[in-house]
C-alpha cells in the first residue's frame, strides 16, 4: 500500500503543511568558517561599547546561545549576536543591497529576556550594520534565498536595509 508522503509528513510532525513549508533548511556547520570568522567578530564589537551604552561585552554562558552580552555594572542590559558579511567588503562604503538577510535558525534569539541585537560587519571590519529583536519583528519578511552553502530551502528574514542603522568603524 502506498502512502501519500507530502499528507504524511506535516501530520506525522503534528504540524500543519503551511507549518511544514516554513520549516527551514539550515547551512550545515562549519567549523571551518568559525575558526574563521568567530573571534574576529566578538572581539569587534568591543569598538561598540560606546554605542550600546555598556560598560562590557561579556561571552554568553554556553557557546551555543547568544554570543555577547552587553552589562552595564552588574546588569545585563542586552544580547548581541554578531556576523561578517564578506559579500560587503568595505565598510565604509554603504551596504552593497537593500534588504540584509538574518538566517531563520537565529530566530530564538527574538525571544530572550533582554533585548538581541544583531550586528552585522564587512568583510574588511570597517563598518557594521545593526538593528534589534524589535526591527525583525516589525519589518522582515520571511524569503527563501539561495545561497552557496545551502542551494534552495533555506529560510531568512528579509530586512529592508534602511530600517538599520550603517555604523562606520574605520580601521582603527
Amino acid at each position: 500500500m502506498e502512502k501519500n508522503l507530502n499528507a504524511t509528513i506535516p501530520s506525522v510532525l503534528n504540524r500543519s503543511w503551511d507549518d511544514f513549508m516554513l520549516m527551514s533548511a539550515k547551512k550545515r556547520f562549519s567549523k571551518m568558517l568559525f575558526d574563521e570568522n568567530d573571534e574576529i567578530a566578538r572581539v569587534a564589537v568591543e569598538k561598540l561599547k560606546h554605542y550600546f551604552a555598556v560598560d562590557d561585552f561579556k561571552d554568553s554562558r554556553t557557546r551555543y546561545t547568544v554570543d555577547r552580552e552587553g552589562w552595564r555594572g552588574e546588569k545585563h542590559l542586552m544580547n548581541v549576536e554578531v556576523e561578517i558579511k564578506h559579500n560587503w567588503k568595505q565598510g565604509l562604503q554603504a551596504f552593497p543591497y537593500d534588504t540584509i538577510h538574518l538566517p531563520k535558525r537565529k530566530e530564538k534569539y527574538l525571544s530572550m529576556p533582554q533585548p538581541t541585537y544583531f550586528v552585522i560587519f564587512s568583510s574588511d571590519m570597517g563598518g557594521a550594520i545593526v538593528f534589534s529583536d524589535r526591527t525583525v519583528e516589525r519589518y522582515a519578511e520571511m524569503k527563501e534565498v539561495p545561497n552557496k552553502f545551502v542551494p534552495q530551502g533555506e529560510m531568512f528574514f528579509n530586512i529592508p536595509v534602511d530600517k538599520t542603522a550603517w555604523l562606520k568603524l574605520g580601521d582603527d
